[in-house]
This record gives C-alpha cells, sequence and structure tokens, in this order.
C-alpha cells in the first residue's frame, strides 16, 4: 500500500495558455509590443514604396517563422532586447504540441523556423547551453543591429496589443488574418485600404488580402461601412468608400479632442480681478 507520509498531491501541469500568459508577464510589457513600420512596407505610398519583410513571410505562407518572430520581439523588452529559451518552451508556446508531431520533430520545426529569420536577416542566434538565444535585428531586414524605437516621426511603428498573445489570437488567426490585422494596426482608427493597395504597398496578394479581412470579420475583429466622402472630380461630388475598424480585442480608441487649461494672467490691471486667459495644450 502507498503511503504518502502526508504530502499534498500532485498539482496539475500549467496549460499552454497559462504558460504563455506567465511569459507575458514576465516581459514586464505594460500594453503591446512595438514593431517598426519598415517590417510591413518601406519607401511611403508613392512609387517607391516597396514590401518590408513580412510580405516574404506571408508569400512563403511561414506563419510558424512569424509568430516565432513576434513572440521574441515580445519576450525582448530591454537591452540587449535577446530572448533565452529552451526549445521545449518555443514548441508549446507555439503551438506545436498539440498534434501528433513528436517532441524531436517539433523542436526541428522550431530551429528551422528561427533559420529562416536569421537568413532573412531579422534576427541573429547563438547558444547558452540547451538553450537557443535570439537576438533581434532591424526590422526592415537590412542587417543592421536592433535599436530601441525612439518614437520620433522619422521612426515609425506600430503596437501589437499583449492580448494577441493572452487571448490566444497567435493560435486563431491563420496567416492571411495575421497579416491584415498587422497592416490595420499600422492603419488609423477608421481606415480606407483597398486590396488592390495592400498588394501595391506591402507586397500581399488580392485575395490572401480579402482573405485576411474576412477572416477577422468572421472573429468579431473587424468592422466595415460603405460611406460617403466628397470628391470634386466625380460626377456627383462623392465617392462611396468600404471603410475599415478593428474591434474587439484590438479596437482603437477615439481621439480625444484637444484640452484647454486655464492659466490665470500673473499681471493684472491694478483693482481689476484677475482675469484667466486659455492657452492650448
Amino acid at each position: 500500500m502507498h503511503d504518502d507520509n502526508g504530502f499534498e498531491p500532485d498539482e496539475q501541469a500549467a496549460t499552454r495558455q497559462e504558460m504563455v500568459a506567465a511569459y507575458v508577464r514576465r516581459s514586464k510589457r505594460k500594453q503591446g509590443v512595438g514593431i517598426r513600420k519598415a517590417f510591413l512596407q518601406q519607401g511611403g505610398r508613392g512609387r517607391h514604396a516597396r514590401p518590408g519583410p513580412l510580405a516574404k513571410l506571408v508569400r512563403n505562407g511561414d506563419h510558424l517563422a512569424l509568430n516565432a518572430y513576434l513572440f521574441a520581439r515580445m519576450l525582448g523588452s530591454h537591452d540587449p532586447w535577446d530572448v533565452q529559451l529552451d526549445s521545449g518552451v518555443w514548441v508549446r508556446a507555439l503551438n506545436l504540441d498539440l498534434d501528433d508531431r513528436k517532441a524531436t520533430a517539433a523542436r526541428g520545426l522550431v530551429s528551422k523556423a528561427l533559420r529562416r529569420l536569421e537568413d532573412d536577416k531579422l534576427i541573429t542566434r547563438s547558444r547558452a547551453g540547451r538553450k537557443s538565444v535570439v537576438y533581434p535585428l532591424h526590422e526592415s531586414g537590412n542587417g543592421d543591429p536592433y535599436s530601441e524605437i525612439s518614437g520620433e516621426r522619422d521612426d515609425p511603428y506600430l503596437q501589437i496589443p499583449l492580448i494577441y498573445w493572452t487571448n490566444d489570437w497567435h493560435r486563431k488567426l491563420h496567416l492571411a488574418g495575421l497579416a491584415m490585422l498587422l497592416i490595420a494596426l499600422d492603419e488609423q482608427r477608421e481606415f480606407w485600404l483597398p486590396a488592390d493597395d495592400v498588394k501595391k504597398w506591402y507586397g500581399i496578394s488580392v485575395s490572401t488580402a480579402n482573405r485576411g479581412y474576412a477572416e477577422l470579420e468572421e472573429h468579431g475583429l473587424l468592422a466595415s461601412k460603405y460611406r460617403k466622402v466628397r470628391n470634386e472630380l466625380s460626377a456627383d461630388g462623392v465617392d462611396r468608400r468600404l471603410m475599415r475598424r478593428l474591434t474587439g480585442d484590438f479596437a482603437k480608441p477615439t481621439k480625444r479632442p484637444k484640452l484647454e487649461k486655464i492659466v490665470a494672467d500673473s499681471t493684472p490691471e491694478a483693482g481689476l480681478p484677475k482675469v484667466p486667459r486659455l492657452r492650448a495644450v
């Protein structure tokens, strides 16, 4: 007869989602992950526009490498921005242990995905014992070392909310939906971006863009509505545009109007009460 000598029974293992949430907390990030716009698109929206590294990942159907990259960028939250993880953590976090793949094969898939990111000059790698060490490079794929995003106008970026990980969207969204989510996060709260323009500016095919839009709508993450927009060159003076905005977990807040501060006049006329004047902030 087994005698446990009064010890408490074994606890259940943490689920994959609980593990991912623990790593999000460990990153100490408060809101989201900043990714430079150069990862999506470079050169503006004129004739010099060219796709960023995202286009190649989508064209190659490399959902695993894209999520591995986003996961590494989420975890590397301070200088030197490195991520040290056992291969088994990568396997669980990226949802590779939920099918019939053997552990060794799943680890191999992660290693190959990281190698492809390395070939695309998005990361560099080394080893620390059993753990792989991943260092990010500049999001443009030009091979430059990663540097902290300045937040200035000449260093534009989008922010991926942490809820992408904590609410399991990295598992729920297919590649097309993820690609269009990233692009939509880079847009204004309400935006007009036909699939033809997605192809022109981001290098994502029309069919993939439309499929991604549909997937986001299916998950309740995107709303759309036709709206009349003034156009002096149109026969009736307006155009009808299909406007879109993110909803649900990724909804962007409406912009608040600038407030006015009341500042007391420091040199009032003698004998007169102070009259507040307005100063915009």
